[in-house]
């Protein structure tokens, strides 16, 4: 019967937790997500499970209200700055 307690007061403090979740503004405040779609040629209005770890799909559902992401590549790319202005418009797409 122990057992069933703890099992009933998880689930209890679960939805009690997830209620706060989703009341709370939930900020990210760093995603490299727009290298990775750019890398993938994916996008993030697609469901990328599996192929990266952020979509708007998941971002809604988490219950995420602002999501900042990084700009930022390595001085291997033979543009920095077009490469830059591309990750800021997949961003803006």
């Amino acid at each position: 019967m122990k057992y069933l307690t703890l099992v009933f007061c998880a689930i209890s403090l679960s939805g009690f937790a997830q209620k706060i979740h989703y009341k709370s503004i939930l900020v990210d405040t760093h995603n490299d997500a727009p290298t990775a779609c750019i890398e993938k040629k994916v996008s993030f209005d697609q469901d990328l499970t599996g192929i990266n770890h952020s979509d708007l799909k998941r971002f809604k559902e988490g219950g995420l209200d602002y999501q900042l992401f990084s700009i930022w590549c390595d001085g291997e790319k033979v543009n920095p700055y077009a490469w830059a202005m591309r990750e800021m418009d997949t961003i803006d797409a």
